[in-house]
């Protein structure tokens, strides 16, 4: 069977650190949707982290999309973290909105969601549908991991 696959949805550095905790306690991870220009899209290629940049063009787009989908439905959990939501990026809370409810959703809250909400309230209802449904709601990546390592023991 082998380690669990998590599917991290990060963004704007939020991720680098856990992507590297999560490395180094030997899951399986996969990240995005990324902008290919995003801190968190640079760590996970540098470590070798299977990662979906999302591209501008339409076809290419909807593929990379439909990829996340995939890969988020496959997963033995996700992992939410506390970036900002602009329009750009929204489609990224959607994604994990669509989480079939099988898998465990890990929402690190970080603060106070409306400060990053760039969409006009758009994504705060998006990321309230999210809380309801998540299995835990840690307020950091140091309260995070305990629940992870408990829920999926590393290798």
């Amino acid at each position: 069977m082998g380690p669990a696959r998590l599917h991290v949805v990060c963004g704007g550095g939020t991720g680098a650190q856990l992507l590297r905790s999560l490395q180094e306690l030997g899951y399986r991870i996969s990240v995005g949707p990324l902008s290919e220009l995003d801190d968190d899209a640079k760590t996970a290629v540098v470590l070798g982290l299977d990662v979906v940049c999302l591209p501008q063009d339409g076809d290419a787009r909807a593929r990379a999309l439909a990829r996340v989908r995939s890969l988020l439905a496959e997963a033995d959990g996700v992992v939410l973290t506390p970036f900002a939501v602009g329009r750009g990026n929204l489609e990224s809370l959607s994604l994990a909105a669509e989480l079939p409810l099988r898998i465990p959703l890990y929402l690190v809250v970080g603060g106070e969601f409306g400060l990053r909400d760039y969409t006009g309230g758009e994504a705060t209802r998006v990321y309230r549908h999210l809380r309801s449904r998540a299995t835990a709601v840690p307020r950091s990546f140091h309260e995070l991991l305990p629940l992870l390592v408990e829920r999926f023991p590393p290798g």
